[in-house]
């Protein structure tokens, strides 16, 4: 009998590395002309590119400043979202979070008429490089927000992205966020579980649902026998504060007690993945004077 059982799960073992196999070939397929593009291109990291990358590598995130891409650029960000106050609008979804732009995605499609600072930044060169060379090819910006939290009670339940999940991604995807004004305890802070991305040491844990195609959420009792609560990075910062993350990994954010946070997001996943983008920019690309990447990722060709 126990000779029967081994020789299944040899069986087993081997069906299921097939299956393995054959789905990471059929992803290649799919992914075929981005990561030729990306590997054509040998792109070469500066110092600062290299350093986000390692710590998005062993953690599944990384902080940094939004000085180092662009100095002037959060000034404009605030402008902005000053200037399209008349957009904000309460989430049915996720009724504790305003929006100004977002908030969406699955019913939205996102019409720009003229450049704005989240598209000049979503499609920064040096930002590309490094989610371009942590995912292995060149990447889709599908899809753009920029929201407020309220304040919420301590006693309230947990709602959607407050509460700790991974977000749904065949082969992971990354979002950018940006801090518009300082985020300290009790203010929301996007809080992350370091090492809980693809490959990392908490990566079979909860893990997604559909083979990546949905996402998962966790439940606490095991989160918190399972995870070091030392890896659950609650990250701080003061507006400008730029944070890049897996969110394929656990995560969560929004739960502003004390004072309300102000964020943009950009999203970004590979090609070959189910979901695609919802932006169009209604004004002269070409004018940009981008780069194949640049323009790759937001035109999709």
């Amino acid at each position: 009998m126990n000779e029967f059982l081994t020789t299944k799960l040899k069986s087993l073992n081997m069906a299921l590395s097939g299956f393995l196999l054959s789905f990471e070939i059929f992803w290649k397929i799919k992914n075929l002309k981005p990561i030729k593009n990306f590997r054509k291109t040998n792109i070469r990291l500066d110092a600062f590119e290299n350093s986000i990358l390692e710590s998005l590598n062993k953690d599944g995130v990384a902080v940094t400043n939004i000085e180092n891409f662009s100095p002037a650029l959060l000034d404009d960000l605030v402008r902005w979202k000053n200037e399209i106050q008349h957009n904000r609008r309460s989430s049915l979804i996720k009724d504790f979070l305003i929006y100004f732009i977002g908030g969406s995605y699955k019913s939205e499609k996102q019409q720009f008429e003229e450049l704005n600072p989240l598209i000049s930044f979503s499609i920064d060169k040096s930002l590309l490089n490094i989610i371009n060379s942590y995912l292995g090819m060149w990447v889709n910006l599908i899809y753009l927000e920029m929201n407020e939290t309220k304040i919420i009670d301590k006693s309230e339940p947990l709602k959607k992205s407050q509460k700790f999940h991974r977000d749904p991604g065949i082969n992971s995807c990354i979002k950018v966020f940006i801090y518009l004004n300082d985020v300290e305890e009790g203010g929301g802070p996007f809080t992350y579980v370091k090492g809980s991305h693809r490959y990392g040491k908490y990566w079979k844990f909860c893990k997604q649902r559909f083979f990546g195609a949905g996402g998962s959420y966790p439940d606490l009792d095991q989160l918190s026998e399972k995870v070091n609560k030392n890896d659950i990075w609650e990250i701080y910062g003061s507006a400008g504060s730029v944070i890049i993350a897996d969110t394929t990994g656990i995560h969560s954010g929004g739960n502003s007690f004390k004072k309300i946070r102000q964020m943009t997001t950009s999203l970004y996943y590979p090609p070959g993945d189910p979901l695609k983008s919802k932006i169009t920019c209604n004004f002269d690309i070409e004018s940009l004077e981008l780069n194949e990447c640049q323009h790759f990722a937001l035109c999709r060709k």
